[in-house]
């Protein structure tokens, strides 16, 4: 299975990508662990730490990654171990990263992971909103506060959506 994960970028040593810093690799290490391949945007942030993750458990880790116009090209996390050279945008590169994925699993995040949540369920992709762990993650997932699971984002039903807390809890999703 592809799992995609999709969340904040920033510094992994600084706030709100600190904080998540042991569920992003754990997350990792579990993929893994499980035979299964890590999809990310292969930058910093929580790309970083999922990828470094899989990566202490030999998995494979794929980097989608976009083109910056300030920078001749945008280099990968050191624990991306197959680089994907888009050529596009930070928002088209999105779109390539979900179109390859099984399975989406949403930590934290800001509008670029937004549009990453809304285009998971536009490709019909189940989707894993993280619970507590802040940003547009969290604001989708308590849309979601009253309902019986699954979730989904619009009348036409197009992929379920699911919220957890714990990584240990993920396994029944990568079936």
């Amino acid at each position: 299975m592809r799992i995609a994960v999709i969340g904040y970028s920033g510094n992994i040593d600084q706030s709100p990508v600190r904080e998540l810093g042991d569920l992003c690799l754990a997350l990792g290490k579990q993929i893994a662990r499980l035979g299964h391949s890590l999809w990310s945007g292969g930058r910093d942030g929580v790309m970083a730490l999922v990828s470094m993750g899989a990566a202490s458990e030999n998995g494979e880790t794929f980097g989608v990654l976009p083109y910056d116009a300030d920078e001749e090209i945008v280099r990968p996390c050191p624990y991306v171990k197959y680089p994907i050279y888009t050529g596009l945008d930070f928002q088209m590169r999105s779109f390539v990263l979900l179109k390859n994925a099984d399975l989406v699993i949403s930590i934290g995040g800001a509008s670029g992971t937004a549009i990453e949540i809304f285009a998971a369920y536009s490709y019909g992709k189940p989707l894993i909103l993280m619970e507590n762990t802040g940003g547009v993650t969290q604001k989708i997932a308590g849309w979601f506060e009253q309902s019986t699971p699954p979730f989904y984002l619009d009348y036409r039903k197009s992929a379920p959506a699911y919220i957890e807390t714990r990584v240990e809890d993920l396994v029944k999703y990568y079936v």
